[in-house]
């Protein structure tokens, strides 16, 4: 499903695509834990010179997918305890984003979270799901006025549930139903359903993406 990446890519800079290629490969089992990513690899792979390969590589260690090692280049963990590390984080700041939004919403805010409500109902489409589900994160942080950190926490999980959606395909529904949920609380200016109806329902992606990943295991194990 590659139109997730809808007019992003002219808008980012080379070391956020070499890093957006990177976290796909990583999430969908291409690359392995331990293995080793190097500056001179990667350029030759991807043909950029070395600045935004590092950049790439600092984007990742950020996001919690590889590890660096000094003149060493930068090796890949465990991807279960990324998303799970990731998740938490996430719910906190969400937390706090939808208890602002939910008493900050404005008319005219909430006229936009019920259209994006009304065209989610509406569609199965993989990409407009997608964009859907992007959209109402938008207008959320608007309302929720987000700091700078919340804002770039928003865009770090955005790329990476953008991927996700292309190796667990089986998520799209569970963050459509969701999401409707989220925006209904927060248009009742119930924070408290809002937070939890987000909760369980990264609860249940994140229990799909286990799933996908031990069988995953079970199947390089035996290979």
């Amino acid at each position: 499903m590659s139109q997730p990446a809808h007019g992003r890519l002219e808008r980012r800079s080379s070391g956020e695509l070499v890093a957006d290629r990177l976290r796909r490969e990583i999430i969908a089992g291409d690359m392995r834990p331990g293995e080793r990513l190097t500056q001179e690899d990667i350029g030759a792979r991807f043909g950029v010179s070395r600045v935004p390969v590092r950049e790439a590589l600092v984007i990742l260690e950020q996001e919690g997918w590889i590890s660096m090692e000094m003149q060493r280049g930068g090796r890949v963990l465990p991807i279960e305890s990324s998303f799970a590390d990731n998740a938490e984080v996430w719910d906190l700041i969400f937390g706090l984003m939808a208890r602002r939004a939910a008493e900050r919403l404005t008319p005219e805010q909430d006229a936009q979270l019920a259209d994006i409500a009304a065209d989610l109902s509406a569609t199965k489409d993989a990409a407009a799901i997608w964009n859907l589900c992007d959209a109402y994160l938008d207008v959320v942080f608007e309302a929720a006025s987000a700091p700078p950190v919340a804002r770039t926490l928003r865009r770090i999980r955005t790329m990476a549930i953008d991927t996700i959606f292309d190796v667990v395909p089986a998520t799209l529904e569970p963050s459509r139903r969701g999401t409707l949920a989220v925006i209904d609380a927060i248009r009742d200016r119930d924070s408290q359903r809002a937070v939890a109806a987000h909760e369980a329902m990264q609860a249940e992606c994140l229990h799909l993406l286990e799933a996908v990943f031990a069988n995953r295991n079970a199947s390089q194990s035996t290979a």
